[in-house]
């Protein structure tokens, strides 16, 4: 999101605990290894959301429909990553209630899916959804 040459010493070690915190949520909604496998297998190499081909299907990610539910392949989609930022940030104002995921959680995943996508892809997520985005940054800002 932004040039790491812009931060001040204090405003580096608060980005550096967010990205340690979103990849810690990322990985504490994973699904087996299995099941991961399936799903892409199932995709074909496709986004299963936008149809973008994927050059190969470790850069397609096996994401929930649900959150916290069970460890099937029919809860679960393969996306892109950008098509996997644009889910979390879709979500942002009540993740609770559509994904199962407290706030807290599908901030730290947004920001952590958002801050790996190339520079014009990031900043086309950010304008279409920059409602959302400010205000998932305004409540990492404050809590953390």
């Amino acid at each position: 999101m932004f040039k790491q040459e812009r931060f001040l010493p204090h405003q580096k070690i608060i980005c550096n605990s967010v990205v340690v915190i979103a990849i810690f949520h990322i990985c504490s909604y994973v699904f087996s290894k299995s099941v991961k496998k399936e799903i892409k297998e199932r995709a074909n190499g496709k986004c299963e959301s936008c149809g973008t081909n994927v050059e190969s299907t470790n850069k397609l990610i096996a994401a929930h429909i649900k959150h916290g539910i069970k460890d099937h392949p029919e809860n679960g989609m393969a996306h892109c990553e950008f098509c996997e930022a644009q889910y979390h940030l879709r979500h942002a104002d009540d993740p609770r209630k559509t994904i199962n995921l407290s706030i807290t959680d599908n901030d730290s995943t947004t920001y952590g899916h958002v801050s790996k996508l190339p520079f014009k892809q990031k900043q086309a997520l950010i304008s279409e959804f920059s409602d959302q985005w400010s205000g998932v940054l305004k409540r990492l800002k404050k809590k953390y």
